[in-house]
């Protein structure tokens, strides 16, 4: 079962509260109407091809159909501030629960295993597609890109173990000491070796890690 209904979406700089979460937050009156049919345990929303999934109520007082997603994610989609348009909200239900996901990570990372700031933001975003281009919490101008997911190209993360490969960025060796990078041109500098890193990782279904909210 899915549910069109026309919102107002915003960035969460918007929100009167900070929110530096990867989940979407609605307005009251959107999550009553999402409840007042068919229940699900997590919602997610489809706008423009892209999904998210749905989080707890804004405080804010409003009778409005709104929806405050992260900044990133609204420069993604494309759309500005203040964009009404038909959202699709879909069960999370109806969609394959991940068992595998392989990303490249785009961009120097330095020492910092990546794992560690992936799993909550992860959850809270709730749901990937093959292709999809996301940024790495903390480190900027890192990115990593979804090169593969299983069982289906689009999967929801319910929290069960998964397998987690990342692959960092390569560097082509010309000859002793010169290395030629993605963007085809030659540096001096010692490259980081290629890394296949496999882990099983446990992603929470609801967007709640050890115990937290949201």
């Amino acid at each position: 079962m899915s549910l069109q209904i026309e919102v107002e979406v915003y960035s969460k700089i918007y929100m009167d509260e900070e929110d530096t979460s990867w989940s979407a937050r609605p307005t009251r009156n959107l999550l009553r109407r999402l409840h007042s049919g068919e229940d699900s345990k997590r919602w997610i929303a489809l706008i423009e091809e892209s999904r998210i999934s749905i989080g707890d109520p804004v405080n804010t007082v409003t009778d409005s159909d709104s929806l405050f997603v992260p900044s990133w994610f609204l420069q993604t989609v494309g759309l500005e501030d203040g964009a009404n348009i038909q959202i699709t909200f879909q069960k999370c239900e109806d969609l394959p629960k991940a068992s595998k996901l392989s990303f490249q990570v785009l961009g120097d990372v330095g020492d910092i295993d990546i794992r560690d700031l992936l799993e909550e933001p992860l959850s809270q975003l709730g749901v990937l597609e093959v292709g999809q281009m996301i940024p790495v919490p903390v480190l900027d101008d890192v990115t990593l890109f979804l090169e593969e997911c299983e069982p289906e190209s689009v999967v929801f993360l319910d929290g069960a173990d998964i397998a987690l490969e990342i692959e960092y960025e390569k560097k082509e060796v010309l000859q002793p000491g010169i290395f030629r990078g993605h963007d085809g041109e030659e540096d001096d500098f010692m490259p980081s070796l290629p890394t296949l890193s496999r882990v099983n990782t446990s992603f929470q279904g609801i967007g709640r890690r050890l115990g937290g909210n949201l």
